[in-house]
């Protein structure tokens, strides 16, 4: 399944009530999950510059190629900009409600589960002014990648999220790096099988470290720097992906006396400047005896989020993290905006580079496992030519992974 999240910055709205995250129209209808086939939220209130984003519901790769699907994306993102454009001749400036009218009267047919409905808030329309440059559509394409997957270097992720050779050699050497320390800790302890889950929880938790210990210290640092964005975070993984046998491995790993100085090392190996100082390491966070002792006496199961704090800009900023085990016991963590923004974790703390954007793990009719990943960058191919990327044998391998 594929989802897309498209801004608009030729389209910018103002009006009462207009923040981040804000729905300015959706469909009447939904999917199996609830969510609109199709909605306007707003985006860019952050930088000055509010505009319209169109974000998908979840939907088959072939939707997006051809058919009614497709014919609505172009078909809005086509009447958002006649309309914002005709606010430089206009006495008074278009109305969201205009654009639902236009947009609702090009659709035919199957199209027609498409129409849009206004949404909470009344806004007008305005193209950009002369001298500002950011103008450009801006898509972002969430995939719902094979978790396994995530080991491999063939599975087709690197041919699709990055965009230059220095964001494919990071997680090359991530790969590379989290099968050694597999192999190496699997011959420590004698164990004879494989275990291609414990392969990929590890690749995540090095390619994250690589970037957070590389990036964290940029003013300027955010999820942006993360051109491949796992939005299940670490200990959702934990929880939810990996089975008992998984957890059983990974707690005689982690009783290995150099296991965490060999991720040490794995995380500087996989890091774009040779030269950068590891100070933080995830898994002494969440591979903490203490958490491994507590997940062995639990089923899999999916965190429960409470008492969620959220921002003006609609996203989460605190919350609690609740695991229970078979007996009823519980174990909370923190989700805390603050601290993954400082690198302040403590094995109390879900670790995440971004909890705003956290999504659960996700198991298809047959058990197997996914993570929603978002290709971040304008210039990857998902982005940048999605039709053709979704048509490449990059793309096909990774949806067939592994079959």
């Amino acid at each position: 399944m594929l989802g897309v999240e498209i801004e608009l910055h030729g389209v910018r709205v103002s009006g009462e009530g207009v923040d981040n995250k804000v729905t300015l129209a959706q469909t009447a209808a939904h999917d199996a999950h609830g969510n609109p086939l199709l909605k306007l939220v707003v985006d860019g209130t952050h930088r000055g510059k509010s505009c319209v984003e169109i974000v998908t519901s979840p939907h088959a790769p072939q939707a997006f190629q051809s058919g009614p699907l497709r014919d609505a994306l172009d078909s809005l993102q086509k009447q958002s900009k006649q309309l914002a454009e005709q606010s430089r001749l206009a006495r008074s400036r278009p109305q969201m409600e205009d654009l639902i009218k236009a947009f609702n009267a090009t659709l035919k047919g199957e199209a027609t589960r498409f129409r849009l409905t206004a949404g909470e808030v009344k806004a007008g329309i305005a193209a950009p002014g002369v001298n500002d440059k950011c103008c450009n559509d801006y898509q972002q394409t969430n995939v719902m990648v094979p978790y396994a997957a995530l080991a491999q270097k063939d599975s087709g992720i690197s041919e699709l999220f990055f965009s230059t050779a220095a964001q494919r050699a990071r997680f090359h050497a991530s790969v590379d790096q989290a099968n050694r320390l597999a192999d190496t800790m699997l011959h420590s302890i004698g164990y004879e099988g494989d275990v291609p889950m414990v392969r990929a929880f590890l690749c995540q938790m090095i390619y994250q470290d690589s970037i957070l210990n590389e990036k964290a210290g940029d003013s300027k640092f955010n999820k942006d720097v993360f051109p491949f964005f796992i939005k299940t975070t670490l200990h959702d993984a934990l929880f939810s992906l990996l089975s008992q046998e998984d957890v059983a491995v990974l707690t005689r790993m982690v009783d290995q006396r150099n296991f965490q100085q060999q991720m040490k090392q794995a995380i500087q190996a996989s890091c774009t400047n040779p030269h950068t100082q590891i100070d933080f390491i995830s898994s002494a966070l969440v591979l903490h005896p203490e958490t491994l002792h507590f997940r062995a006496a639990c089923e899999p199961q999916e965190l429960q989020w409470s008492n969620l704090d959220v921002s003006a800009g609609h996203e989460v900023h605190h919350a609690t993290v609740t695991a229970i085990s078979s007996d009823g016991r519980r174990k909370e963590f923190y989700a805390n905006a603050d601290f993954e923004d400082e690198m302040k974790w403590t094995r109390g703390h879900i670790v995440s580079p971004y909890i705003g954007s956290r999504l659960p793990a996700f198991l298809d009719g047959t058990g197997r496992p996914y993570v929603v990943a978002e290709a971040r960058k304008v210039d990857c191919p998902l982005n940048k030519n999605f039709t053709q990327a979704l048509a490449s044998p990059a793309f096909q391998r990774l949806m067939s992974y592994p079959e």
